[in-house]
């Protein structure tokens, strides 16, 4: 199994885990994005390619854009490096 599988998988694996102890993390995730949606939004911000496992991930999942700037900021095991899409293009 290619490796960016194995990351998404472990992530949905993660990600559901969290949601069933109630960790309020999880319900600031969203569906992932299209190819062409990402390309688009690549394009737009004049960047290259990230490595595939990065498309392979927001492919599959996705957050709410600045959620990690809310006054209730969910503790990813206290790292806030998860972003939405369009907040990592932003960083």
């Amino acid at each position: 199994m290619p490796r960016s599988v194995r990351g998404v998988e472990s992530a949905a694996r993660l990600f559901e885990r969290l949601s069933t102890v109630g960790d309020q993390f999880t319900r600031y995730l969203r569906p992932g994005l299209s190819t062409e949606r990402m390309n688009d939004l690549l394009d737009q911000a004049g960047l290259p390619q990230p490595p595939s496992d990065v498309l392979e991930f927001y492919g599959a999942f996705n957050l709410v854009p600045g959620y990690q700037y809310e006054l209730d900021q969910p503790s990813f095991y206290g790292i806030y490096c998860l972003l939405s899409f369009d907040d990592a293009l932003e960083a």
